[in-house]
Order: structure tokens, then C-alpha cells, then sequence
């Protein structure tokens, strides 16, 4: 202190580093070790922006796909129900960055009777197949790990599942950045070569083989498609490379265009040779042509169909190119004049339409898409000139790369369907019909670029059944994002995962509001569907038709044998398509097709049904009866033969002796078995053999609570073929869902089976109700819904439960209502792509739903629409909202002048979690009409913006107060930065308004860019380059810190944490600073020493005081402050270090896993959108992990391009090191990879001929246990004596890795 004053402190980071360079390097060997710590990240939310879009039949003739190419994976999806792409398989195994694809059509022009004929064609080395199981294309991509690769898709014989067959061939080294091969990739009109090109002066050319050389492979599933190659060498920077059309009499003609850039000049450049001529042999033909100055930055070049010519398109003009394979070249323009060409918007892409062959012999006609969404179809003629150009509307969303058409027809429309995306806002699926605007029949969802992000903790009043699901379903809280795009609208987007159910249809069914039950049935002679609702009192025949753009009405057919008079018990329909319907006193048979054959059986007065079961591909139906008798069970039969229809029971009666509450008729293995489940938890199981039903045993249900009721409602069986094994789950109606294994002993002459109950899970408190889709299970339980799949054939335990979100594309913000009853359209032999099959249909609050449900699980985020681009958001606990500052422009024009002004202000508005509505009270003032307020939102100046916010509530003298700090950064003002203070409450009269005033304001000499509090009533804040304490004035409260109290850093902090007397602050290019408050004095602590640009960081402490810190360039360090002195203030080396493809912007805590309950989780989030996992870990689970990740990184199949671009694999490369902190990482995606193989695939990996197929690192010690060994001897170390047998030990840690993977938000 001097003069009564603290001196400011003038601290250099780069000078602490060098002088503490030579005492670090000393103390690294004297000084305390560095904790044995590293980290696990994971993918769980893959970013949304897709780069390109493009159809592409990659399984079958009549499958048709359409592939989403992200940064660094595929999505293949497939058009279902008309107009619906639903996700069918991913590919993520590239583990680089996709630089450009293409589809390569394998028929090339062959005529169709030769197509047909190799596709028939049988090969004696495989198996038979038609044309219309083998793809019609193959996919060619460019990575950025320099190899071009190509690639189908093959089914497996169940059609369930499929894997990606791909041939990968290395690209030519580089030497600089404009040098790298994948740049651009063209390929061939006739699917006869593919050409790959740097950014300049390099170019290769890949002849194909044929196309009968092709299917060959692809029937054996195999690929080796490049026949000869061979690299050339150009002058000039590449903007474009098409292959040309070739002339009709010149067919034979392989034409390669290059648009290149040289000096001030921009030139057509064309390689013509001969395709009957090897690569070596052929001498290209070189044609060189100036183009015009307005064709210097053209937007796009496209090859045309007619005369060998091409059109360049740029922002206001269309440019034909004609006579290309001659010196003379010539330019025809035609302006676009139907649009607004004064904006800078450039053109996205373009795509040709599918057209009947004898139009397009010709015509040629183009789709042109702008980036901002902006459509125009031009038409040329079959001498190539221009006959029209029409606008066709806008899409109404940012467009990049990705546009395209499908080749689909489909009875509902006779318009193109269209996909367009990019990599801010929206995608969507269009309908665009003559003369009409484009319409979004399908939207896809992308949030990206993230800006900020924030985690709502979960509520405290958690219920026991919550906690107890954690181990299963997401119980970490709602991370929320606040998202821009380039038209300056904004989002606040809820991340949740689980399986996406996005409604189709919506019908109002107020008189169905007390619905009990639904079943859908297939209509057999027409593309529609029946619905079959039934109340306690009624039951209600519904039909939607496909045919009459999906009309629904009630069936009132008087020939109908339905009685909708009665509740309907059961219901179901068989193979020859009989409808079944059972109630309590009749059996009800109906043929739409044929009302003359309907039939009703009706029981005995005396007679009463109180529950049934149908099971439609066996053709048998269940009754349990009551009489005077007592209670009885009856199984039916269901007989058509020679137009007769009837219903006949097998064998004699069983008698119950209790009053059974759930009926279930299964064939597992051929054999033929009932279920009945009963009130006290009680599971009798039946066998049907012939005429006779036999009793197999009893099995009673254990719960640990004896205050649960065991009344069972429904069950649901899951067999797998070949297996004497099934998986039951029972949902009770106390909310608790219990999953059963059960196997069965066949070979013995008494039929036996033994029960293995695992343990339950509390849904909720009211009735669980189950039914089954494919090999899956969906439940419900009050507001809840759950898809509970991914099983293990021996252990019905392991399994993924992942949440069921319906969304509607129509309302992003709809909020999920309870179901009340729900079913699966199953899927008929016969069925095509424009049925419902697979469908959910459920019936909500009044409302029938019918909803597409997605195959797998992913992210699915619920957005909120913001009236600017939003940039900032917190949480307040105190208000229970959601803190929202977005950044909104208004135009406000000049009077007398005719010129106007653009101002950008930044905004804050509340948003209830509940609603997702503003929260701010309205107010009168500024509005003209009373009776209408004016909603008021917090507002800054023209030019701020706000950086960052904060829930404060200090605290003096045992009074508490409550403040929304904010942030905000100006440029052209000399008070650069402020902090406001703003006083918010809730309505006293309306608590569900929120009334909002400024306080206090704080001005700075620099920009604000982060705040945190310290203490009771102080904040930290970092201002330009400097980190200074204030305090807010509060009565009868002192100052502690002096206006000097600051600490100069040498570059401005950009986020700040506190942690006791500690102060954590990312920096702009010195990475992470640590500050210690010693005596209200800034001193510094200690420092990573790196000129980096880092981003985030957040505080882990414990034992080892971690600190987990993001950088610039994908960089995660975690840094241990252990060994931190007054000499030696450095925090590298860092513990573990992990480099990711992007770079983390936020870094978010969550809870902690329940498989590691030591250890710390953190959600990153990136710009583009993607959501990383990060664990860590201590060192026996990483040496485990990353053995394991060291060993599918060599496996083709888990890893088919890490695998190949290592040559040598040593044992130094398998057994984990530890030297080096980036060692210290296991990459959670490749183990991922390995889950969706299962533990055949380990137990092959870990098989002892892997040891001997090693090479032996000069060194290092060759081991002398094998592979197997090592992996038993690292399992014990982590999880103890599990068993003796390596099976079961695989078994264990792969359940483990599938519980420790599945992705949680």
C-alpha cells in the first residue's frame, strides 16, 4: 500500500513464463507427481449442419435413399409414406473431415433389357440375387486425411440390419494447403471415370470399371472399382470441374472442364480424350477459352445436356457456353430480371429434375436455388438456348451446399420433391408443384451455430421413481443453447434425446376423450388404414385414406359383423385379411373386401368375457370367461377355406382359479405358448400343442417395496429366432415395469422354463402400459413415454430406455401431453413405401395422433423462436426463467429524405420454462392504443452487445437481494464496456409476468466480456485487459476494494469462474490464468504458460485441484494445480490432454455417471452445434479403455480407415502410454463403435492370433501374455473378480461400456 492507496500490478504472463521456464524444468523432477487422471469424451449430439445432399440408391432398386453428408459422417434415409424421410443407418467410422461426394449411377447408359439381364444374372461364388436387390448407385467421397473412398450399403438378410461396403484409395501427398487432392470431385455423365482436383495445379483422373465388373463385385460384397488412373498437372487456381455431356455422335468422348483462375483472368480449360484409350496411352485434347469479364467469380457452372455445352451462372446473369470442344467458343447471356439482383446474394446450387426419358430427349431444365432460399427454374431447349426463366418462390431458409432433387412419384402430388439445408437455420423437404411456391412438408431441425449454453439443474422435489431411472434415461437437468442465423433470426433451442415421434396428422376426437384402447389394421385392397377405438361403453371404426390426401372418417358400413355397440377387449386382423374383433359377449370376423363372408360367434348368456388376446399371424385368438361355472380359459382358431369364415375353439376349457388382468398369446421357436398375468403378480404360462393346452408353471413377481401393487396389465414378449430365450417386461399398474428373462426347456418330454427376474423400474404412479414395435418396446406411464430397445439376446437387464418426444414441425415449441393410449401400425408382407407402417398412433388430451417414429435415437431439440439472433443465456434460479439477450435490427427512415437508417440493438427477455412464453409484464408506455399494451424488453444502444449475464443475489447482514447482472461491449463510445444491474421481481398480482427496472449502471474503460461474484457482495469483471472488483452500493455496508484493486492481464479474459479465494480466467491468447485474492489484492497464482486463444474452462478441484480448460483448434487440457509455488506458478504439463475436430465454445457440468460415481462430467458444446461428453476417468479405468481403443483402432471392422492408414502396428501402439498428456484421452466414439458390434466382435479382436500378427517395436519388450490376458488381468484391476471364464468377463464389460456409452443429455 502507498499513500493509503494499493498500486496497480503490472504482471506479464509471458514474463512469469520465462522466468519460470529453467525452475519448472528443475522442479518436474523433485516436485509432487502429477495425478494418474485422464479424460473420455464422447459424441452424444452430432452437429445438424449438413454440407451436402444428394439421392443415391446405395441398397436396392426400390429403396428409395437419399444421403445426408455431414462434416464427418453419413446419414441414409429413406422416403416413406409419400413424403417422409425416415433415418435408416449412419455411417461415423471415416474419423476425418468429408471434403466433397458424389453419386455414381452403376448402369451407366446401358440399355434397360441389359440392365435387367445382369441384374437377374446368378453368380455360382455367391448368392442369387435380382435387380431389384442391388443398388442402383454408388457413393464416391474425398476426406481430408487424403484418400478418396467409395461405398454401398448391403442388408443383412432380415432387412434390420446393414453395414457400409467401401473401398478407400489413397490420394498423392501434399505440400501445401493449395496442393491437397479433394477439393473437387466430378464424375462422369456415363459412369466411366471420376476426376479428383486440389484447390490448384493438380488434378487425377480415375477410370472406372465397367458396369458388368461392378454389379459382379457388389453380388459378392466386394469393391475394387478404379480399372487405371493418372495425376496431371494444370496452371491456375481451380473454381470448378465438371465432366461434360458428349456429343451423339461422339459418344465415346470423355470430356474433363476446368473454370480456373490465373492473374486477372478467368478460363475455360478442357481435356478431351478417347474412352476406348487407356489412361496411358491417351494424349488429352487441351482447350483453352477466355471467358467474358462478367464470368470472372462465377456462382456456378453446369454441365447441359444438349450440344456439349455448360452454363455459368452469377448473381444477375446466365451465361451458355457452346461448341466446348472447339477453340470457338460461343457465350450467349440472359439476364435473371424477375428477381432482386441488387442484394450480394450469390447462387447456392443447382439440380436437374427427373423427367420422362422421352422429354428430357429434349429438354433440359434446371433448378437454380440462391442461398437464401430464392428458387428459379430455367428451361432450355434441345438446341441450348434458354426458352423461359420462372421464379418459383422462396424456401425460406439459408441454403449452402445441400440441394437437391428425389425421383419420386407419388399420388397425393405431382410436383418435384425438393431438399434443401445449410449450415445455419432449417432444412426442409419441399413439394414444389406448377406454377405453385414451394411447400415444407418436412422440416430438419438445425440449431446450429451455438453461441451459449446453460444447464437448468432438475427440480429438487425429484421423486424416489426419478432418482431411480437415472441409471437408464436422462436425469441430468435441461441444457438449453441459444442459436443465430444468417437472416438474423434466432432460436433458444431444449436439447433432449430419445426417439423422435413427429406428427402427420392431427384429428380432433372430443367425443373419443375416454378412449381405452386403439388398434390400427391394414386396409388390403387400398393404401389406407383402419382404426378400431374403443371406450368402456362403445367402439368407434375410423378409415384413413391415403388416396384422398389422408382424409379420416368413421366407417358406418351396415354390412360390417363389427359391434360398436360393445367395448372392444382385443382386436387384430390376420395374414389373409381378416378383421378380429372380440368383446365381452361375441367374436367378431369382418373381410372389408368381402362383407359376404363376415361372421360373429357369440357366446352364451351366461357368459361373459373379461379379457382377451389376438395374435393375428397365427390366425388364434384368447378368451378368459366367466360363468356360473366359475372363470375358464379358451383359445380359438381362426379358419377361411374355400369361402367359408368361421371360428372354432381348440380342445377343452382350463380352468382359473384367480381373475386374470393380462392375456398374451406368443410362438416362440414354433412352439405356441399363453400368458396370463394376474392380480397378485402372478405369470401362469401355457403351451398350445395341437388341441390340447397344457401347463408349463407359475411365476411370481418379487418387489422390494410391499407397499406396490402387483396387479399386472400388460406384457410384452421378445424372441429371437433359434432361441429357446424370450424377454418379458410387465407393466404394472403401481407404475413399476419389470423385465423378465425366461428360457425354456424344450428337450425334455414335460416342457419346462426358468425365470430370471431382474430388477424393476418406478416409472411413475399410475398403470405402465407396454406393446411392442419390431425389437423394440414402447411403454407409457402417466405423462412419460419410453422406447426401451438395443437388447442383449441372454439379458433382458441390458437394454437402452430412451424418452419418446412427439414434436410437431408446424409448432417447434410444442410442449408433449400425456398419452392415453397408444399403438404400432405393424407392417403386412404386401405393404409399400406410402403406408403407415411403423407408424405411432395415439390418442392425447382429447386429440388422435399419427406420428412417424424414428428408427434410433437421437437429439431432438425443442425451439423457441426468438425475434433476433441470440447470443447470451443464463438461468435464474430466483425467478425460475431462462435469461435470454438477442440482437434484433429495425429500419427507421429518414423523413424528407426517402433514405433510411439501420440500428442494431441487443434485447433480454424472460422465458418460462413451462410455456416458453415471455414472462415480461406489458406496458403502457410508448403505445398509441390503451387498450393494446406494448410488451417492454430490456434494450441497449445502438451498436452494443451484450456479452455476458448474471444471476446475482448478494448478501449483507443476513439480507438477501436479487439482481440480473449484465454485461455489454460498445466500439465506437469512450465508455467501451457497462455493467447494469437490473432489479427484477415477479408480479405480485400475475406471478406468471415478470417485472423488470435498471438499478445500476457501471461504466468501463474497455469492453466487458465476462463477470462472476466473488464473496458475499462483490463482482469480478473483465474489462478490456484488465480484471477489477466492484461492489453494488448496499446500506450500512463498507468498501473492501479500492478503485486500484485490479489486475492488468496481457490479453482480455473472456470467461471467469471463482472458487473460494481463486479466480479462474480464460484468456484471448495466453489460455487459462489463475488469480488469488491475497489481503483484497489480484495476485497471480498461477498460469498454463501457452499463447492460446482459449475459450472456456470450468472447475473441477478435488484431490488433484483440476481444472478442465478449452482452447482454440479442438484443444481439452486438464491441468492439475498440484506443485504450484511461489517459484513455479506453471500449470503444464497439462494431466491429459485431448484433441476433438472442433473447438469447445462452453463448458457445462453435469452429474456425474452412475457407472463412475468418482469421477466429473462436463457437456462441450461447439459452434457447429455438436455436444461432446467428458469424463474423467482414473488411470486403470483409462489403461482398460484405451487398450481396448488401441485395439478396435487396428480392427477393420470397427475402425476400416484408422485400421488402414497405419501401416506397421507395434505393441508400443496396443498397450497404453502414458508419457505424453495427449495420451491420456480414450475417444469414447471409436469405443462407441464397438457397442453396435457386440462381444463377438471383442472376443475376435482379443483372440490370440491378434498377439502374433503384431510386429515387434525395437523399444519395447515383446509381451508374453496375449491379448486375452492383458484385457482379463485390466478388467479385474477395474471391476474385481467378476468370474473365471473370459466369455462372461467380455459379456460383463461390454454390458458396462453399453451402460457407460449411451448417450445422455
Amino acid at each position: 500500500m502507498e499513500s493509503g492507496f494499493w498500486p496497480t500490478q503490472h504482471t506479464e504472463i509471458a514474463d512469469a513464463l520465462f522466468r519460470n521456464v529453467q525452475s519448472h524444468q528443475e522442479s518436474t523432477t523433485t516436485g509432487p507427481k502429477k495425478p494418474k487422471i485422464a479424460l473420455l469424451t464422447q459424441t452424444v449430439v452430432p452437429s445438424p449442419v449438413i454440407q451436402f445432399v444428394l439421392p443415391a440408391r446405395l441398397r436396392s432398386r426400390l429403396q428409395n435413399d437419399v444421403v445426408f453428408v455431414g462434416e464427418r459422417s453419413l446419414v441414409l434415409r429413406e422416403i416413406v409414406m409419400g413424403s417422409y424421410l425416415e433415418d435408416v443407418s449412419v455411417n461415423s467410422d471415416f474419423d476425418a473431415d468429408i471434403m466433397a461426394v458424389k453419386a455414381i449411377y452403376l448402369y451407366g447408359d446401358m440399355p434397360l433389357d441389359i440392365q435387367m439381364r445382369l441384374g437377374i444374372q446368378e453368380d455360382s461364388s455367391g448368392p442369387a440375387y435380382t435387380g431389384k436387390d442391388l443398388p442402383d448407385h454408388l457413393l464416391v467421397l474425398t476426406l481430408d486425411s487424403k484418400e478418396l473412398v467409395f461405398l454401398y450399403y448391403r442388408d443383412d438378410d432380415e432387412k434390420r440390419n446393414g453395414r457400409f461396403t467401401h473401398f478407400r484409395r489413397p490420394l498423392p501427398s501434399d505440400v501445401s494447403i493449395v496442393e491437397r487432392f479433394g477439393r473437387h470431385l466430378a464424375v462422369d455423365p456415363k459412369s466411366r471415370a471420376v476426376a479428383v482436383a486440389a484447390p490448384a495445379n493438380f488434378f487425377g483422373v480415375f477410370l472406372l470399371r465397367s458396369p458388368e465388373d461392378l454389379l459382379s463385385q457388389v453380388k459378392k460384397e466386394s469393391l475394387d472399382p478404379i480399372f487405371e488412373e493418372r495425376f496431371f498437372r494444370l496452371d491456375g487456381d481451380i473454381l470448378f470441374m465438371e465432366f461434360l455431356y458428349p456429343e451423339a455422335e461422339n459418344e465415346n468422348k470423355i470430356i474433363l472442364l476446368f473454370i480456373i483462375s490465373k492473374g486477372s483472368d478467368t478460363l475455360a480449360v478442357s481435356y478431351v480424350w478417347d474412352s476406348a484409350d487407356t489412361l496411358r496411352q491417351a494424349r488429352p485434347k487441351v482447350i483453352s477459352t477466355k471467358l467474358p469479364g462478367v464470368c470472372r467469380l462465377p456462382s456456378l457452372v453446369i454441365p447441359l445436356t444438349k450440344s456439349t455445352s455448360f452454363m455459368i451462372v452469377t448473381t444477375s446473369l446466365l451465361i451458355l457456353a457452346s461448341h466446348c470442344t472447339s477453340p470457338d467458343m460461343r457465350f450467349t447471356r440472359q439476364p435473371i430480371s424477375e428477381i432482386d439482383t441488387s442484394l450480394p446474394m450469390t447462387w447456392a446450387k443447382w439440380t436437374r429434375p427427373y423427367r420422362h426419358q422421352k422429354y428430357n430427349k429434349s429438354h433440359d431444365d434446371i433448378y437454380l436455388c440462391r442461398e437464401d432460399g430464392v428458387i428459379i427454374y430455367v428451361n432450355i431447349s434441345n438446341n441450348g438456348s434458354i426458352n423461359g426463366v420462372h421464379v418459383l418462390g422462396s424456401l425460406d431458409c439459408d441454403v449452402d451446399r445441400a440441394f437437391d432433387t428425389i425421383d419420386f412419384s407419388d399420388p397425393s402430388h405431382g410436383g418435384d420433391l425438393l431438399i434443401a439445408a445449410g449450415n445455419t437455420g432449417n432444412g426442409g423437404l419441399f413439394i414444389s408443384e406448377p406454377r405453385q411456391s414451394p411447400t415444407c412438408v418436412q422440416k430438419f431441425e438445425n440449431w446450429a451455430p451455438i453461441l451459449d449454453t446453460v444447464l437448468v439443474p432438475p427440480s429438487e422435489e425429484s421423486a424416489q421413481h426419478e432418482q431411480s431411472m437415472k441409471a437408464h434415461t436422462n436425469g441430468n437437468g435441461r441444457l438449453y443453447g441459444c442459436s443465430s442465423s444468417a437472416n438474423g433470426r434466432g432460436a433458444i433451442n431444449e436439447f433432449r434425446y430419445g426417439y423422435e415421434a413427429q406428427i402427420g396428422w392431427i384429428v380432433s376426437l372430443e367425443d373419443l376423450s375416454s378412449a381405452r384402447s386403439i388398434w390400427c389394421i391394414p386396409d388390403f385392397s387400398d393404401e389406407g388404414t383402419y382404426l378400431l377405438v374403443s371406450d368402456p361403453l362403445t367402439s368407434t371404426l375410423l378409415y384413413l385414406s391415403r388416396s384422398n390426401g389422408g382424409e379420416i372418417y368413421a366407417v358406418d358400413d351396415l354390412n360390417s359383423a363389427l359391434d360398436t355397440s360393445a367395448q372392444t377387449l382385443a382386436a387384430g386382423y390376420t395374414t389373409e385379411g381378416v378383421l378380429v374383433q372380440v368383446t365381452s359377449n361375441s367374436v367378431c370376423l369382418a373381410v372389408p373386401e368381402n362383407p359376404s363372408l363376415n361372421h360373429v360367434s357369440s357366446f352364451q348368456i351366461d357368459q361373459n368375457v373379461l379379457i382377451s388376446a389376438v395374435n393375428g399371424r397365427l390366425a388364434l385368438f384368447a378368451v378368459v370367461i366367466r360363468s356360473d361355472h366359475g372363470i375358464a380359459l379358451k383359445v380359438g382358431k381362426i379358419k377361411l377355406f374355400e369361402g367359408c369364415l368361421g371360428s372354432a375353439f381348440l380342445g377343452d376349457i382350463v380352468d382359473l382359479n384367480e381373475v386374470p388382468t393380462s392375456l398374451l398369446i406368443e410362438e416362440i421357436n414354433n412352439e405356441i405358448f399363453i400368458f396370463i398375468g394376474l392380480g397378485e403378480g402372478h405369470i401362469d404360462c401355457y403351451q398350445l400343442l395341437g388341441l390340447e393346452t397344457h401347463y408349463i408353471g407359475r411365476y411370481t413377481l418379487e418387489l422390494s417395496d410391499g407397499d406396490l401393487l402387483k396387479v399386472i396389465d400388460s406384457m410384452v414378449f421378445l424372441t429371437w429366432p433359434g432361441r429357446h430365450h424370450a424377454a418379458l417386461f410387465c407393466g404394472l399398474r403401481s407404475g413399476v415395469l419389470v423385465p423378465i428373462d425366461i428360457q425354456f426347456n424344450m428337450e425334455s418330454s414335460k416342457k419346462t422354463m426358468k425365470t430370471t427376474q431382474h430388477p424393476y423400474i418406478k416409472l411413475g404412479h399410475t398403470v405402465v402400459k407396454v406393446s411392442k414395435k419390431d425389437k423394440s418396446v414402447l411403454t407409457t406411464c402417466g405423462s412419460g413415454f419410453w422406447c426401451i430397445s438395443n437388447f442383449e439376446t441372454t439379458d433382458a437387464s441390458n437394454f437402452d430406455l430412451n424418452e419418446v418426444w412427439i414434436t410437431d414441425q408446424d409448432n417447434s415449441a410444442y410442449v408433449q401431453k400425456s398419452v392415453e393410449v397408444f399403438t404400432v401400425v405393424d407392417a403386412p408382407g404386401n405393404s409399400s413405401s406410402t403406408t403407415l407402417d411403423g407408424s405411432l398412433v395415439c390418442i392425447s388430451e382429447g386429440q388422435l395422433l399419427i406420428c412417424s417414429l424414428d428408427r434410433r435415437a437421437k437429439a431432438i431439440p425443442r425451439k423457441i423462436e426468438m425475434p433476433g439472433g441470440a447470443n447470451r443465456i443464463a438461468y435464474s434460479q430466483y425467478l425460475q426463467s431462462l435469461i435470454v439477450a438477442y440482437t434484433a435490427t429495425e429500419t427507421v427512415k429518414i423523413t424528407g429524405t426517402g433514405n433510411s437508417k439501420l440500428y442494431t440493438r441487443p434485447y433480454l427477455d424472460f422465458i418460462d420454462l413451462e410455456t416458453h412464453q415471455s414472462s415480461l409484464s406489458p406496458s403502457q408506455q410508448g403505445s398509441q392504443d390503451k387498450g393494446a399494451p406494448k410488451l417492454w424488453r430490456p434494450s441497449g444502444s445502438s451498436g452494443e452487445k451484450i456479452t455476458c449475464i448474471l444471476d446475482w443475489i448478494p448478501e449483507h447482514d443476513g439480507q438477501k437481494y436479487h439482481f440480473i447482472v449484465i454485461g455489454t461491449a460498445r466500439r465506437s463510445r469512450e465508455e467501451k464496456g457497462r455493467i447494469i444491474f437490473l432489479h427484477t421481481r415477479r408480479n405480485t398480482a400475475d406471478p406468471g409476468q415478470i417485472e423488470c427496472s435498471v438499478k445500476y449502471i457501471h461504466p468501463f474503460d474497455g469492453p466487458v466480456r465476462a463477470v462472476a461474484a466473488y464473496g458475499e457482495c462483490t463482482l469480478m469483471v473483465a474489462a478490456g485487459n484488465d480484471i477489477v472488483p466492484i461492489e453494488p452500493d448496499i446500506p450500512k455496508r463498507k468498501k473492501q476494494w479500492v478503485p486500484s484493486a485490479r489486475f492488468k492481464l496481457t490479453s482480455p479474459g473472456v470467461s471467469i469462474t471463482v472458487h473460494d479465494t481463486f479466480l479462474y480466467v480464460s484468456t484471448a491468447r495466453e489460455s487459462l490464468v489463475v488469480l488469488k485474492v491475497v489481503e483484497n489484492k489480484l495476485e497471480l497464482y498461477a498460469h498454463d504458460g501457452a499463447r492460446l486463444e482459449s475459450l472456456s474452462h470450468y472447475h473441477i478441484g478435488g484431490e488433484s485441484k483440476l481444472v478442465l480448460a478449452s482452447t482454440r483448434g479442438g484443444k481439452l487440457s486438464l491441468f492439475s494445480e498440484t506443485g504450484i509455488t511461489n517459484t513455479d506458478k506453471l500449470l503444464t504439463p497439462a494431466v491429459a490432454e485431448a484433441n476433438i475436430p472442433l473447438s469447445v465454445i462452453r463448458l457445462s457440468p453435469c452429474p456425474a455417471h452412475p457407472l463412475l460415481p468418482a469421477s466429473t462430467v462436463t457437456h462441450g458444446v461447439t459452434a457447429d452445434g455438436t455436444i461432446y461428453r467428458i469424463t474423467t476417468i482414473n488411470e486403470k479405468e483409462w489403461q482398460l479403455l484405451r487398450f481396448v481403443q488401441n485395439l478396435c483402432s487396428r480392427d477393420s471392422l470397427v475402425s476400416p480407415f484408422l485400421s488402414a492408414r497405419k501401416r506397421r502396428w507395434t505393441w508400443t501402439d496396443i498397450m497404453p502410454q502414458s508419457n505424453k498428456p495427449s495420451q491420456m484421452h480414450v475417444d469414447g466414439d471409436i469405443l462407441s463403435r464397438l457397442v453396435k458390434h457386440g462381444a463377438d466382435r471383442l472376443r475376435d479382436i482379443l483372440d490370440g492370433n491378434a498377439t502374433r500378427s503384431l510386429q515387434v517395436d525395437a523399444s519395447a519388450a515383446f509381451p508374453l501374455r496375449t491379448c486375452m490376458e492383458i484385457f482379463e488381468e485390466m478388467a479385474r484391476e477395474v471391476f474385481g473378480e467378476i468370474t473365471l471364464h473370459d466369455n462372461n468377463t467380455i459379456s460383463y464389460f461390454m454390458r458396462w461400456l453399453q451402460k457407460l456409452l449411451q448417450p445422455r443429455i
